[in-house]
């Protein structure tokens, strides 16, 4: 008996893990395009447009926790809601790393800049990225918890 319950707890795990590597993969590719598109069409460094590449974050966190509720798991308690935020987070954001990485290493004007400092060297380019990991799993932090307290009402946190 109880290696059934195991293997069904194993599997709403797989299917938790998956879900949020999913979700955290598409938004890190999605949120690179945005960048790389704007470095591609402006020639100044848009602090406010770069930032606005948050919204497909906080898009996702607030499609994938519902949906994952609702499909998978109705018993979703508010700790798994902010770990299901965070593996997203964490996802997106080395996606976003590595796909920086791969702009760098394949081509010489495509990665990504912060305030005005540009990927032109390796220990700026580490630099950068690891600036905009962190920014990036911040705000996917804040924004689950946000998220969260929004739709506590509507589901049994």
């Amino acid at each position: 008996m109880t290696n059934d319950s195991n293997s069904i707890s194993n599997k709403d795990n797989q299917s938790y893990f998956k879900s949020a590597i999913k979700w955290g993969v598409a938004t890190g590719i999605i949120m690179s395009l945005y960048l790389f598109a704007i470095d591609y069409a402006t020639t100044s460094n848009v602090i406010a447009l770069k930032f606005l590449k948050y919204i497909f974050l906080i898009g996702a966190i607030a499609i994938a926790i519902p949906r994952y509720i609702n499909n998978v798991d109705r018993t979703v308690k508010f700790s798994k809601g902010i770990s299901f935020g965070a593996y997203l987070t964490i996802t997106s954001a080395i996606t976003m790393v590595i796909l920086n990485f791969i702009a760098y290493l394949t081509t010489d004007s495509l990665a990504f800049d912060k305030f005005n400092s540009y990927s032109n060297s390796g220990w700026k380019l580490l630099f950068i990225t690891g600036g905009i990991f962190f920014e990036v799993l911040v705000f996917g932090m804040i924004s689950t918890f946000v998220v969260l307290q929004a739709i506590k009402d509507k589901t049994k946190l």
